[in-house]
């Protein structure tokens, strides 16, 4: 089952500000752990980037299933606007980066009608499985020890 449990929208590089507080408020009230944040941040905010180049706005919505937390990144009123030959290509090699980003830090990336609507989804459950082995690892690893315990309280 998916739950959306919030949303943002921004209208230029100037409020991108509050979609790290979006990020920030929303891994805090479903506890993800503090390691997702910076690949979270990064990935979401290159395809808001990326969105408002040619729009006017972005809508950042966010959802949680049992498989982790997902982005939907929608850009709404785009401009047709006309670029020579040189403008094209950099926007070509700059879209090539940030594609590259994108999709290097999310779990899934997709990218449907011509970049319009961006799926970004993020597995939380791994992270969660290394910890807990690592702290019953350290549980053995205590339990395991042989020191004499020296009751200092005995007369």
């Amino acid at each position: 089952m998916t739950v959306k449990t919030g949303i943002v929208s921004i209208r230029s590089l100037k409020e991108i500000n509050r979609v790290e507080r979006f990020i920030e408020e929303i891994l805090d009230y479903h506890n993800i752990p503090g390691e997702y944040f910076g690949n979270i941040l990064l990935a979401v905010t290159e395809a808001a980037t990326l969105s408002l180049k040619n729009g006017e706005e972005v809508t950042i919505a966010m959802s949680k299933s049992r498989k982790g937390i997902a982005f939907s990144l929608t850009r709404n009123h785009i401009a047709d606007i006309e670029l020579d030959e040189l403008d094209r290509a950099i926007a070509q090699h700059a879209f090539a980066r940030e594609t590259f980003i994108i999709r290097s830090l999310a779990d899934e990336a997709e990218f449907i009608k011509e970049g319009n609507i961006i799926l970004l989804q993020f597995y939380i459950t791994g992270v969660n499985l290394e910890r807990s082995l690592l702290r019953s690892d350290k549980l053995k690893s205590y339990l395991a020890r042989k020191e004499k315990v020296v009751d200092r309280n005995e007369g």
